[in-house]
């Protein structure tokens, strides 16, 4: 005969038992509303934020070392044109920017750059102001040339004693067909080839990719009326366009075509110093930020680098 095992409950007291509170549901009316605005030919969108404790002004460029005459030209202009503004001179721009507790950075990828600045909203005409000059009448002298270069040079070092460099810039060989894109993920290269650009070239290579056809400007945060940003249109903005159309403008969109090498590889990177493997599984694909299906990408790329961990753990 089979035992049955008794169940005990707890014996009913007088004393209540707590309940758990749901947790509340807080419906808010977030919306953000945008305006785009056509300034002399340059795009300006106004994104505002009812709730946002900051404001933002950023300005996207494409092209970047997709589009440069030398590799890390591009690289170089970049740090040139966030210490460009003449009311940050005789010294720097983060120096400046200290006494607002403002915080201003650019970063320069392989297709695009970006600069940006944020900070309280009762400095927001100045931080506008300092964008705008930057990007459309920057100071790009000697002087700043001497100073950024040696900065240029640190941080590239700074790459090329990653552990993984070497195998970044196979990656990027095999990646793309373009030499300017190759090069983009080759710090040797751009270490040497920066002790020799020019004031001249650097010059050429900003106002020849700096236009119209290539930027995006960007004001966000809790601006609330939109249409007082119409100062923004009092600016010469755009004022030395004819003359920068004589050089040679450089359109982005014409050069996207055939970036890419298709087929499919297997490198191995031999470094007897690495004490771990490191393993990339790198393809090109058309799904941007903005697409649909960009979020579900991101979710496959996290089951698949989970996996991938799990199965050489086992191993």
């Amino acid at each position: 005969m089979k035992k049955t095992k008794k169940t005990s409950y707890p014996k009913k007291t007088g004393k209540k038992t707590l309940k758990r509170k749901k947790p509340k549901i807080v419906k808010t009316n977030y919306k953000i509303k945008r305006k785009l605005i056509n300034v002399n030919g340059y795009n300006v969108l106004l994104l505002d934020l009812p709730k946002a404790k900051l404001v933002q002004v950023e300005c996207y460029i494409l092209g970047s070392c997709l589009v440069e005459d030398k590799p890390g030209i591009s690289h170089l202009l970049e740090h040139i044109l966030t210490t460009a503004w003449k009311k940050c001179k005789p010294k720097t721009c983060d120096v400046f920017w200290e006494k607002y507790g403002a915080y201003s950075n650019a970063t320069t990828n392989s297709f695009y750059k970006r600069y940006w600045i944020n900070g309280l909203h009762k400095y927001l005409d100045t931080m506008v102001e300092y964008i705008f000059s930057i990007m459309l009448n920057p100071i790009i002298d000697d002087k700043t040339l001497k100073t950024e270069r040696p900065a240029v040079e640190n941080e590239l070092n700074t790459y090329l004693n990653n552990p993984i460099s070497k195998l970044d810039k196979e990656i990027y060989k095999e990646l793309y067909k373009i030499n300017n894109l190759i090069y983009s993920g080759d710090w040797k290269k751009q270490l040497k080839v920066l002790k020799t650009i020019t004031l001249k070239e650097v010059q050429e290579m900003y106002h020849r990719m700096y236009n119209k056809h290539n930027m995006l400007f960007i004001i966000s945060g809790n601006i609330e009326h939109l249409e007082d940003f119409d100062f923004i249109k009092k600016k010469k903005i755009g004022k030395i366009q004819k003359e920068i159309e004589k050089k040679g403008l450089i359109k982005v969109k014409d050069r996207y075509n055939n970036c890419f090498n298709d087929g499919k590889k297997i490198i191995f990177v031999k470094d007897e110093n690495a004490k771990n493997t490191t393993i990339n599984i790198v393809f090109h694909l058309d799904i941007f930020p903005g697409n649909k299906d960009y979020y579900y990408f991101k979710i496959i790329r996290d089951v698949m680098t989970g996996a991938i961990h799990s199965l050489l753990l086992k191993e």
